[in-house]
C-alpha cells in the first residue's frame, strides 16, 4: 500500500509542477526553449512513478500470470489467440531472447507515453487529470492488470484530439493502432462523427430507453454476440454470468456525470469541450443501461477517461472557490469509496517487484 501512496504523491506533485511550468510566459526565445525543456522534464517525471510501479511489478495483479502464460505459449510457437499488436510484441521480445518482464515494461511504457500525450493535449490542470486517473481505480485496473487495454485506451484517448482538428485519417490510424492491442477500441471509429455533435438531452434519453430492455434478455444477448463476433468465448464463464449492477462503480460514474453537467454549463463551449462532454454522457449511459453488454466496463473505459480531461479543464474556471473545492471533494470522495470497495478483487493489495 505504501508504494501506491508514494507513487500518487510523486505523480500529482510533478503533475502540478508540469502544469505550472506551462503557465510561464517566456520573455525571450531562450526563455521559451528553457520553458519547453523544464516542461518536458516534469512531463517525464509525472509519469515515471506510475511507469516504474507497473513495469517492475512481479505477479501483482490478477492478469500477470495470464500474460506470462501467453508469452510462454507464443515463444514456443504454440497458437495463442490474442490481438495482433500485443502478439507481435511478444514475438519480438521472445526472438531477442528476453524475459517476459520486458513485455510488461514495453507495454506499459507505450501506454503511459500515450496517456501523457493525451493529457498534455486535452486536459487542463494536469494534476487533477492524473489524480482522478489513479484514485478512480483505472491505474490499478489498466496499469496493474489489463495492460493491453491500457495501451488501447491511452491511444484512443490521444486520438480524440484529431476530431477537433477534423483529421479523420489520423484519428482512424490511432484507433486502428489501439485496436491491435485490444479489439474493443474499434468501437471508437464511428465516434469520430458522433462525439463532435451537440446532442440534446432527448438523444441520450432515447438511447437509454433503447438499451434498457436488453437487460431483461441478458443471456440470449450475450450468447448471440459471442456466437457472432467471438465464438471462442462461447464456452467461457462470460456466457454464464448473472446480470448484476456494480453499485459503487455506477455511483462513481454517476457523480462524475452530475459534476460534468454542472461544469459544462459554466465553461466555454468549444469543440474540444463538446467532444469530452459527449464522451462522459456515453460513459454514464453505458454504465447505467448497458450492463447486458459482455465486459461492458471495457467499453466504458474509452468514454470515462476523457471525463477526467474535461473536469481538469473546467474546474479551474469555476470562480467560486467554495464551489470549486466542494466539487473536487465530492468527486474524490466517491472515487476513493469505489477504490476502497473494489481494489481487493484486483490482486494489487500486496505489491511485489522483480528486484
Amino acid at each position: 500500500m505504501l508504494v501506491y501512496i508514494v507513487m500518487t504523491i510523486l505523480t500529482i506533485g510533478f503533475a502540478l509542477l508540469w502544469y505550472k511550468s506551462q503557465q510561464l510566459v517566456p520573455a525571450t526565445e531562450l526563455s521559451q526553449n528553457r520553458k519547453k525543456m523544464v516542461s518536458n522534464i516534469f512531463f517525464i517525471l509525472t509519469f515515471l512513478p506510475m511507469f516504474c510501479v507497473t513495469a517492475f511489478a512481479y505477479n501483482s495483479g490478477n492478469d500477470y500470470i495470464t500474460y506470462r502464460t501467453y508469452f510462454s505459449r507464443i515463444s514456443q510457437g504454440i497458437e495463442q489467440s490474442v490481438d495482433i499488436g500485443y502478439k507481435l510484441l511478444n514475438v519480438i521480445v521472445a526472438k531477442l531472447g528476453l524475459e517476459f518482464q520486458w513485455v510488461v515494461i514495453i507495454t506499459v511504457f507505450i501506454g503511459f507515453c500515450f496517456l501523457g500525450l493525451a493529457i498534455k493535449k486535452q486536459a487542463g490542470n494536469y494534476m487533477i487529470a492524473c489524480l482522478l486517473f489513479i484514485i478512480s481505480g483505472y491505474f490499478f485496473l489498466l496499469g496493474m492488470n489489463q495492460i493491453r487495454q491500457l495501451v488501447a485506451v491511452a491511444v484512443a484517448c490521444y486520438a480524440l484530439r484529431y476530431i477537433s482538428e477534423n483529421s479523420f485519417g489520423k484519428y482512424l490510424f490511432f484507433v486502428l493502432l489501439a485496436g491491435t492491442f485490444h479489439f474493443t477500441a474499434f468501437v471508437m471509429i464511428p465516434f469520430y462523427w458522433i462525439l463532435k455533435k451537440e446532442w440534446k438531452a432527448s438523444f441520450y434519453l432515447a438511447l437509454s430507453v433503447l438499451l434498457l430492455p436488453f437487460n431483461f434478455i441478458f443471456n440470449q444477448v450475450v450468447t448471440f454476440l459471442f456466437a457472432t463476433f467471438l465464438p471462442r468465448y462461447l464456452n467461457s464463464n462470460y456466457v454464464n454470468k448473472e446480470l448484476t449492477l456494480d453499485i459503487p462503480y455506477l455511483a462513481m460514474i454517476g457523480i462524475t456525470f452530475i459534476i460534468v453537467l454542472v461544469l459544462y454549463s459554466q465553461c466555454e463551449k468549444t469543440l474540444s469541450h463538446t467532444i469530452l462532454f459527449n464522451s462522459t454522457m456515453f460513459a454514464f449511459v453505458l454504465a447505467a443501461f448497458a450492463s447486458w453488454m459482455p465486459e461492458h466496463k471495457r467499453f466504458i473505459y474509452y468514454f470515462y477517461v476523457p471525463a477526467f480531461f474535461l473536469t481538469s479543464k473546467c474546474i479551474p474556471t469555476v470562480k467560486n472557490r467554495l464551489l470549486r473545492w466542494g466539487i473536487m471533494a465530492l468527486q474524490i470522495a466517491f472515487c476513493l469509496l469505489y477504490l476502497n470497495m473494489a481494489s481487493s478483487s484486483w490482486g494489487v493489495g500486496v505489491y511485489q517487484t522483480i528486484f
